[in-house]
């Protein structure tokens, strides 16, 4: 191209290149605007918020007889533990701390259901223990049933709720790491509730 040429288009590209500059800083700040959208952090105050870091249990899917021993033991056990004289939200808060111990302590009895033969001569023949696996599951079910009902607990702060599901998720992580362990044949019956029933 002649310099008569490169002088005469000059400005053209100019233009161009400012142009193309403009359309990206468009294209970029969209990307950044959609990114943001789709990270975006909930709100950390909002009862959603909870709920959907929290709770990613099916709850259809908790047995039957897990449900039993929450609704018809765990609960009212707690229940007659609860001081009355508290004010309503304490009793509220109260009840949630005994469920938790409740939880833990209480005497299940578990058995092998006709869907679980299987797997159960699995572990066997790997020389684990299946109705202690198992009893640990139902406990950490129970714990996911309780720490629903603290979401749900309409007596409760944000903050309070908090305390509690802090509590409940430690707890279920120990019963979690007792299932590895049980798993891995490391376990040993000091991490097991005594209250078992065998």
């Amino acid at each position: 191209m002649s310099s008569i040429s490169t002088i005469k288009y000059t400005p053209f590209i100019e233009v161009q290149k400012d142009s193309i500059h403009k359309n990206l800083a468009r294209h970029a700040n969209f990307a950044s605007a959609l990114q943001n959208a789709l990270t975006e952090k909930p709100n950390q105050n909002s009862p959603e918020h909870l709920i959907a870091l929290s709770l990613n249990i099916n709850f259809d899917d908790i047995s039957e007889q897990t449900k039993g021993y929450y609704y018809e033991q765990v609960l009212p056990n707690a229940s007659a533990r609860v001081d009355k004289s508290q004010s309503a939200k304490n009793q509220k808060i109260q009840l949630f701390e005994e469920a938790i111990i409740e939880i833990k302590d209480i005497a299940i009895k578990v058995d092998i259901e006709i869907d679980e033969v299987n797997e159960a001569l699995l572990f066997s023949s790997l020389g684990i223990d299946f109705l202690k696996y198992k009893e640990a599951g139902v406990r950490t079910d129970m714990l996911s049933l309780l720490e629903k009902d603290v979401y749900q607990s309409k007596e409760l702060t944000i903050s309070e709720k908090h305390t509690l599901i802090d509590t409940i998720s430690l707890e279920r992580d120990k019963f979690a790491l007792l299932q590895e362990n049980i798993l891995a044949g490391t376990y040993t019956s000091k991490e097991f509730t005594k209250k078992s029933i065998r």
